[in-house]
């Protein structure tokens, strides 16, 4: 790399900086207000809340000597994939 193609990168990723440090400078504008972010949190609780009732469901339809299996099979998924 050429000396100039190395000041053009450095301009380039300042004016970067500079938008980034404009973006931060005004949060109030990109933030949600409260009452969506309340909106939010409740829906995913009732998401939650409804897979878990799936869940439940589907752990009392499965035999326990198949579950055991799955149980086991991930376990000896997990030890023998690398880290």
């Amino acid at each position: 790399m050429g000396k100039a193609s190395l000041e053009r990168e450095v301009q380039e990723l300042r004016k970067q900086l500079t938008l980034l440090a404009d973006k931060n400078a005004s949060p109030d504008e990109a933030e949600e207000p409260a009452e969506d972010q309340d909106g939010n949190l409740s829906l995913l609780q009732a998401k939650l809340e409804a897979f878990m009732g799936m869940l439940q469901k589907d752990l009392g339809e499965i035999p326990a000597t198949t579950a055991v299996g799955i149980f086991a099979l991930g376990v000896l998924m997990g030890r023998l994939l690398p880290r």
